[in-house]
């Protein structure tokens, strides 16, 4: 008996054979039920990062990242794709503070962070009056106390990937830092153990 069968008014339950045109026509019907069926037996991971498929021509994850705008660099592994979607409402939360950006620059970029904020006490001489160390000469005298230094540590970087690196960096700290901040940016090399 098909599986569609059951679902026919009590009338045509009775006198239901295999041989039949209802049965000819249930059967066609019945692949399509069951392809749909099986869909949505397995919806719920279509809405889970960590469960989503990833299908030829249809990436759900590109698909779910836009539902929670959150773009991810296509040169992520898929199992960072999938972290940073799940925890893209996390990362909006720490949106624009000192905690969020260094954590946001760390993921993106597997790379150690230092963050300073820049508190630029009234110069005293004597006290509070050596430039580099307790002062700076910034561009604007308005906005020293909105001034923040970023320090990026990356291993083994060449020249080129150094520039690029450098733009994605850029991108991401003026995407999270607060509108009204300057920053400063400077980029180190980590020392392997051989002192390249």
């Amino acid at each position: 008996m098909n599986e569609l069968s059951h679902y026919l008014p009590a009338v045509y339950q009775g006198e239901f054979q295999e041989s039949s045109a209802l049965s000819a026509i249930l059967s066609v019907t019945g692949e399509e039920f069951t392809a749909i069926n099986h869909l949505l037996d397995g919806l719920e991971n279509y809405f889970d990062p960590f469960h989503a498929p990833i299908k030829a021509n249809q990436d759900y994850l590109k698909w779910l990242s836009s539902w929670v705008s959150f773009v991810y660099d296509e040169e992520w592994n898929e199992q960072k794709k999938r972290y940073s979607i799940a925890n893209a409402a996390n990362f909006y939360n720490l949106r624009g503070t000192k905690r969020g950006l260094k954590i946001m620059l760390e993921h993106f970029f597997d790379a150690s962070v230092e963050i300073r904020e820049w508190r630029n006490p009234t110069m005293v001489i004597g006290h509070f009056s050596t430039i580099g160390k307790e002062n700076s000469i910034i561009q604007s005298a308005s906005s020293e106390d909105y001034f923040f230094h970023v320090t990026v540590t990356f291993a083994g970087v060449d020249d080129r990937d150094r520039e690029v690196l450098m733009r994605k960096v850029r991108h991401i700290i003026e995407l999270e830092k607060p509108a009204h901040t300057i920053y400063a940016l400077a980029f180190k090399e980590k020392k392997t153990i051989d002192g390249r």
